[in-house]
């Protein structure tokens, strides 16, 4: 007997109610809305009538029977940390869009500042049935044997930026060529004294690769390299940026800045104004991450662009053809992204 849909309201809905509803086989609305293989044929017409009585019905997939039954669940986790700056989870927010397109929903796990959360996280991703995972943040300083030990066998895993570990894929942010390319602008328009934040606690890939991209334009330069901290305060962050612009950016009459992001950036901009420097004129100033404000702020602000569209289409590609392959012989792969000069009023 076919159930009310006023049952059909307050328990859960089968295939086989969307079925009988259509008046078609489970199996048929099973291949429709679950993608099973098969030699079952539908039309266009007949699927999509299939999904509209589907969506009315406030149809759910059962994701873990879907897992225990050896199904893909066409869910993907998303590992990330949960202090991560901001442009990460830009990046996550492009990630779950691409994933959108290639008919997957995501699940996201956050841990912080520990290897062996990140690994618990993952292992809750694992039980709750995703397909596989792409890992945000994993860039822990002095933590690389652990994170070997505890990923060597996991899978399917894709890592996103520094450090690399070994048998598992990776997409790679040049941020290096990043800093080059800023700084050869900057040279090229004439500038001669550049210098550059840079974070006091260098253990990190991100913060070495920024200092590499520096150098290798300006080896003799290293003087330039201004210790910095970024803070989640505005007051501390103003008056750290004051302290170095008495000590080092008037005194060694700098003409050129890369800041650590568009955050400090604009707050640099506003001191380097309330000590009397003018922009673009006496001193440019480049941030980092091309967040929606350093182009609707009074002063647009020159920056370098990441690229998240790229990095997140990379990394569901990569994910999808590494999940499409025989878990017994998969290849590893690398794909590295270019980040952008966004170049403003700033420069």
């Amino acid at each position: 007997m076919r159930r009310s849909m006023q049952t059909l309201e307050n328990n859960k809905v089968r295939l086989v109610d969307i079925a009988r509803e259509v008046n078609v086989s489970a199996a048929l609305v099973s291949k429709v809305l679950n993608g099973n293989s098969g030699n079952i044929r539908v039309s266009p017409e007949k699927a999509e009538m299939i999904r509209k009585t589907a969506r009315k019905m406030n149809y759910t997939p059962n994701i873990n029977a879907r897992a225990l039954a050896g199904q893909s669940t066409k869910v993907i986790g998303i590992l990330i940390d949960s202090k991560a700056p901001t442009v990460a989870f830009r990046l996550l927010a492009e990630i779950e869009h691409e994933a959108t397109l290639h008919g997957y929903r995501t699940l996201i796990g956050e841990a912080h500042d520990s290897v062996e959360n990140l690994y618990e996280t993952y292992q809750h991703l694992r039980q709750h049935g995703v397909d596989g995972v792409i890992c945000i943040s994993h860039d822990y300083p002095g933590e690389n044997e652990k994170l070997e030990k505890y990923f060597s066998d996991c899978g399917p895993i894709v890592f996103l930026g520094q450090p690399e570990i070994r048998n598992h894929s990776h997409i790679i942010l040049e941020i290096d060529s990043g800093i080059r390319d800023a700084v050869r602008y900057l040279r090229e328009s004439g500038r001669k004294r550049i210098a550059m934040l840079a974070d006091r606690n260098m253990a990190y890939y991100s913060s070495q690769d920024r200092i590499k991209g520096f150098l290798s334009v300006l080896p003799d330069s290293r003087e330039m390299l201004l210790s910095f901290t970024y803070h989640n305060n505005a007051s501390t962050m103003r008056e750290e940026l004051r302290h170095i612009i008495k000590k080092f950016i008037l005194p060694q009459q700098i003409d050129a800045i890369l800041a650590t992001n568009d955050i400090t950036a604009l707050i640099l901009t506003g001191e380097l104004n309330a000590a009397g420097l003018k922009i673009p004129e006496e001193i440019a100033v480049i941030g980092h991450d091309n967040e929606f404000f350093s182009e609707c702020c009074p002063l647009p602000i020159t920056t370098i662009d990441e690229n998240n569209a790229v990095t997140a289409a990379s990394s569901v590609k990569m994910l999808l053809d590494i999940m499409a392959e025989n878990p017994k012989c998969r290849a590893t792969r690398r794909i590295t992204v270019k980040p952008e000069l966004i170049i403003r009023k700033t420069t």
